[in-house]
């Protein structure tokens, strides 16, 4: 983040953002690990339609789930282009 922000718009780009670029919450068990941690729905954002294996694809689709633009605008990627691969 380019400067601190302090409610819980980090956390919820940061789940996004691992969704969308790892799917992260795509397996089995995650409602029961959410259940666990004492998470609601309201908490975490809604799991993405797709999953987006270029980092920089998935910075820019997941900065929109922040509640303040400033927030999604915060967040930057430093170096070279990275993709996921399943291999």
């Amino acid at each position: 983040m380019l400067w601190e922000v302090t409610d819980l718009d980090c956390d919820r780009f940061t789940v996004r953002f691992l969704d969308m670029w790892l799917g992260a919450r795509q397996g089995q068990g995650h409602a029961k690990d959410r259940e666990a941690a004492g998470a609601t729905a309201a908490q975490l954002p809604p799991l993405p339609d797709s999953v987006e294996p270029e980092l920089l694809r998935a910075v820019s689709a997941s900065r929109h789930i922040t509640k303040y633009f400033t927030t999604g605008a915060a967040v930057v990627v430093y170096g070279l282009p990275v993709r996921a691969s399943d291999s």
